[in-house]
């Protein structure tokens, strides 16, 4: 089934919504599109859009192969069963241990210094809406040599804005009257679920055989287990190599300990 961007409010329009200007678009530049008044952005010139199209097929067989989670794809266009012009065109669902989740993939710059979630996380809570989910994974490619996914739950007070605000909006499309400016809605911060092999670092792995030598010189322990809490990237919540491995908390905490796996 194909969806008419302008008869309906997808996934992209959400964070336009809750944020008040999502890649220079307000809802006043949403709504005149939706009534007519403007030609949607023509996506096929958009490169960072078309990236993401061209890569989806293996950025799946990736996410797959790196997790223990299976993906269904592809998905028709989903309408919300009280609300027909809420809109869902989901890129598939994921299935494990948990159920049947979302599964929403993006490929963005290796230069891109901006939260993955909080930019998405509008688009995740109101796909979870239409689809009736519970939770759902964001899989994040980054240039061509990263690759992360978060896990993101159902917001149910954050839906329950959004609904609000998209209603507030299609009645506006409906009256053919302007709509207000909405406040910015802060996304929560979500981490990482990632694992990185750092067997092939050099400078981990002298300071990890350090760490096992000198377990019991407390000065020297030290020194190495800085300097193997220095390599582990922001995004990383496992990192492991040569024998040592370190985890990190909800709270951010790293901790050093011997890898046994």
């Amino acid at each position: 089934m194909t969806n008419d961007r302008t008869k309906s409010i997808g996934g992209s329009d959400a964070p336009v919504l809750m944020k008040g200007d999502h890649f220079g678009k307000t809802p006043a530049l949403l709504w005149e599109e939706k009534t007519g008044r403007r030609q949607p952005e023509d996506l096929s010139r958009v490169l960072r859009v078309q990236m993401g199209i061209w890569t989806e097929q293996g950025h799946g067989e990736w996410y797959e192969q790196e997790t223990a989670f299976k993906l269904i794809r592809p998905v028709d266009t989903l309408y919300h069963p009280e609300y027909p012009f809420i809109s869902a065109n989901l890129d598939g669902y994921t299935m494990g241990t948990m159920g049947r989740g979302l599964w929403e993939a993006k490929h963005i710059s290796a230069f891109s210094k901006a939260d993955a979630v909080e930019g998405y996380y509008a688009q995740l809570q109101h796909y979870m809406l239409v689809a009736d989910l519970e939770w759902a994974h964001l899989s994040v490619l980054k240039g061509t040599a990263d690759w992360a996914y978060y896990t993101v739950d159902r917001d149910q007070g954050y839906i329950e804005e959004l609904v609000k605000r998209e209603r507030a909006f299609w009645k506006a499309v409906m009256d053919d009257q302007m709509p207000k400016e909405w406040q910015t809605v802060e996304a929560p911060k979500v981490e990482a679920t990632k694992t990185a092999d750092m067997t092939g670092n050099n400078e981990w792995a002298s300071h990890a055989a350090g760490w096992l030598e000198h377990k019991a010189d407390a000065a020297t322990f030290a020194i190495d287990a800085a300097g193997l809490k220095a390599l582990v990237e922001a995004d990383v919540s496992r990192a492991h190599g040569h024998g040592v491995q370190i985890t990190r908390a909800k709270n951010g905490a790293l901790t050093v300990r011997e890898d046994e796996t």
